[in-house]
């Protein structure tokens, strides 16, 4: 009996690995996906730092996440039009999450556990498991929404995954369709809002939660001494960096304003830093 059960775990842990492994160009939608889907050019794919020849202006955030290789191609149609695909393959989960959470922007989820898709007028986003699709649809002609479900439907079944999200985001109270991201390190959070050029927060994770007028930062951290040390790095950054103005603090929080005139607000809890950027009022 153990011996079965033994071998059963083997032969799981061997197709895990197998789906897990396979590249962005083995996955991606190609000629024949569907009946009249034809490709404009051959697949192009791409791996490691190669992918600034793909996009060149925004590879380092990709790699700061954990990129493994892509995959990006032009689908035709003579009656439904043009799509143009680009496939990531990440490291884990987590890193095509954050990617998807940061790309998404506030489009709403539409589909999830797995696969997680948001989709606009002619935009679709895709999370599923260590894979992000993002799909262009702005020279479809007719059927765009029914055409995103097929290929998520696609990827789904090609790539079957259960989408582990991280930890941090497991933690969070709100609907899984709330507007919210998932940072990885300082380029994730310039995106988000420039603290200036000091990695000052030493980020390693991060949750972004989008409000009405608001940004509220949650970083996270290993320990509670780790997080004390950081915050007192903050508080001296703050008081004294030139982008900044107004600025009260003590040991656990602080106020300040930026050159906008958004407001921050700061406070140390236990493994947490606390930030948030509001934005001033009419």
């Amino acid at each position: 009996m153990k011996r079965k059960v033994s071998l059963v775990f083997l032969f799981a842990w061997v197709l895990s690995f197998g789906v897990k492994s396979q590249t962005a160009q083995e996955v991606i939608p190609g000629p024949g996906w569907q009946e009249g889907w034809e490709a404009s050019y051959e697949v192009m794919s791409y791996e490691g730092d190669d992918l600034f020849f793909l996009i060149n202006g925004g590879a380092d955030l990709y790699m700061e996440y954990g990129f493994v290789d892509v995959a990006a191609v032009e689908l035709s149609h003579p009656e439904k039009g043009n799509l143009y695909i680009e496939l990531y393959r990440m490291d884990s989960d987590s890193a095509a999450f954050g990617i998807f959470s940061l790309r998404r922007g506030d489009i709403s989820i539409e589909i999830y556990p797995a696969p997680w898709a948001a989709y606009g007028d002619d935009v679709l986003h895709v999370w599923n498991g260590n894979f992000y699709m993002m799909v262009s649809g702005g020279q479809m002609k007719t059927a765009t929404l029914e055409t995103f479900t097929t290929l998520v439907a696609y990827l789904s079944e090609k790539v079957p995954a259960e989408n582990e999200l991280p930890g941090v985001a497991r933690k969070l109270s709100r609907p899984k369709g709330g507007h919210y991201a998932y940072l990885m390190g300082p380029l994730a959070l310039n995106n988000i809002y420039s603290f200036g050029p000091e990695n000052v927060f030493q980020i390693r994770e991060a949750i972004v939660l989008f409000g009405e007028n608001q940004k509220e930062l949650i970083f996270y951290y290993e320990s509670e001494a780790l997080t004390e040390e950081v915050f007192a790095g903050v508080l001296s950054y703050m008081e004294n960096a030139r982008r900044f103005s107004d600025f009260q603090g003590d040991m656990n929080s602080f106020l300040a304003l930026d050159r906008r005139g958004n407001r921050l607000s700061g406070k140390f809890d236990e493994r947490m830093i606390h930030v948030t950027v509001e934005q001033p009022k009419e």
